[in-house]
This record gives structure tokens, C-alpha cells and sequence, in this order.
């Protein structure tokens, strides 16, 4: 599994990651309009994401995912399980999320292990 640049701990991922090219993403509570994120990488279990707003833990989310390898777009749910502020600026603030799958079709699953492949 390819390690990230500049990273001297202890690999504790559990899958491979792939980079990713599109997502968007809504809270499920909400009937707010999807917004875009910058994602960071996907695997097996779930992804990771930078976004503008401050949501909180175990937050669930739609996700719709555009990978690189694939014509169809993927709509997934996902559980906030961490976060880090990653941005602070007085006007603007981002934070990076590690979002673990909750619902994830079989078709995906076969999809995504094919990409990370």
C-alpha cells in the first residue's frame, strides 16, 4: 500500500487508497443542495474529503462520486468518524473528514476494488 509524502508514523489503514476525481456531497438530515468537496483519496471502508463547513461527528452524508474509471456516477452514505481543521484563515476555513461507508451497493464495492486495484 503506497505510503502518503512526508508521513513517518506507523501505517494504520486497514484498505488501499485510490485517488478519486469528483464528489458531492449533502447532509442526509437536510434538504440542502449537494456541494462539491476536494477529495483526497477513497478505499474499501470510505473517504476522505476537504470541505468549507464545519459539520459535526457521526454526521451522516449522501455522497455522489465520479471515479476515474467508471461512466456512472455512485451515490453512497457515509458516517463522519473524524475531522480536522486544516484552514484557518479569518474569512475562510476548511476542514479535511474521514468518512466511513454506512451504505454501499455491491456493484460499487466490485467498481471501486477494481480501481484501487
Amino acid at each position: 500500500m503506497p505510503e502518503e509524502k512526508d508521513y513517518n508514523g506507523k501505517e494504520r489503514r486497514r484498505f488501499p487508497r485510490e485517488n478519486i476525481a469528483v464528489v458531492e456531497y449533502a447532509r442526509e438530515d437536510s434538504g440542502a443542495q449537494k456541494s462539491l468537496c476536494f477529495p483526497r483519496n477513497i478505499s474499501m471502508g470510505g473517504i476522505s474529503i476537504i470541505v468549507s463547513e464545519d459539520l459535526a461527528l457521526n454526521t451522516i452524508l449522501k455522497l455522489t462520486l465520479y471515479l476515474p474509471k467508471s461512466d456512472m456516477p455512485v451515490e453512497v452514505k457515509g458516517s463522519i468518524r473524524w475531522k480536522g481543521e486544516i484552514l484557518k484563515l479569518p474569512h475562510r476555513k476548511h476542514w479535511m473528514l474521514g468518512i466511513e461507508f454506512i451504505e454501499i451497493s455491491e456493484a460499487f464495492q466490485r467498481t471501486l476494488c477494481e480501481a484501487i486495484e
